[in-house]
């Protein structure tokens, strides 16, 4: 899996953390697929980094957008 560090990061609501998910990235890729990289880079990290909270970054993370 591609995304494997990104989509495992705990965090969520606190008492009920979760991972990150497939689904979520998906979603969020998704419904920015029309925006430039660098606006999907940014939601992307202002979503994780909401996501993760207080919880601890279990790895290095890279993201590489590709457009045609």
């Amino acid at each position: 899996m591609l995304f494997r560090s990104f989509t495992d990061q705990i965090g969520g609501r606190i008492g009920a953390a979760r991972s990150y998910g497939n689904k979520r990235l998906s979603d969020i890729m998704s419904a920015n697929a029309n925006k430039s990289v660098a606006e999907i880079s940014g939601i992307l990290k202002e979503d994780f980094d909401q996501w993760q909270g207080s919880q601890i970054r279990r790895d290095d993370l890279t993201v590489l957008i590709f457009r045609p």
